[in-house]
């Protein structure tokens, strides 16, 4: 939708106000989970915490409302639960139900980060290695292999994947983008 493209550039300059104003529109006449979880974000950016929870709790509903149609949302929510740092368990139960049912690189990355989220660590990188075995220039694959690696204790390696989230997109993420260069000033003291 070329509205939530706008959205996302306006929320890069730091005009979260327009942003938000924009992902309002979308959300009140036609929402997914993805401009939900957006919308959110935003909230939480602009330090409004309340705002943020409201919005998040549409989560549920979206997803009440999938399987009440029939369609199996247990990667989104899997994601959501990730980046939201919530239900690590069922996170994990979730992304390993949905790759088990569709092994492909965008299952075994969610898969890979509620992994990471959970604290297995040793697993979450070899799904990770998956995720990235085709080469996808996906910048959440490259954060979440960034991360990974930074939490095995490999400064380099973090360094290099955490470089190539930013490189091929430097607002990948409203609340990851930011995680992503202060870990990587981490994995490169001294630069």
């Amino acid at each position: 939708m070329a509205e939530a493209g706008v959205a996302s550039i306006r929320a890069a300059e730091g005009r979260l106000d327009d942003a938000i104003l924009l992902y309002q529109g979308i959300v009140s006449h036609s929402p997914d989970l993805d401009d939900v979880v957006a919308l959110g974000d935003l909230y939480t950016k602009a330090g409004l915490p309340r705002e943020a929870a409201a919005q998040y709790e549409l989560v549920f509903a979206f997803e009440e409302r999938q399987r009440a149609n029939g369609i199996n949302p247990d990667l989104a929510i899997a994601r959501f639960y990730a980046e939201q740092d919530l239900l690590p368990e069922e996170a994990v139960r979730l992304a390993a139900g949905a790759y088990t049912r569709a092994p492909n690189v965008y299952a075994a990355d969610v898969y890979a980060w509620t992994l990471f989220k959970a604290g297995r660590l040793q697993e979450a990188e070899q799904l990770i290695s998956a995720a990235m075995s085709q080469g996808t220039p996906v910048a959440s694959f490259y954060f979440h292999a960034g991360m990974i690696r930074f939490k095995r204790g490999d400064s380099t390696g973090a360094a290099a994947f955490l470089e190539e989230a930013l490189r091929l997109n430097p607002t990948f993420s409203l609340l990851q983008a930011s995680r992503a260069r202060e870990t990587l000033a981490r994995a490169q003291p001294g630069k």
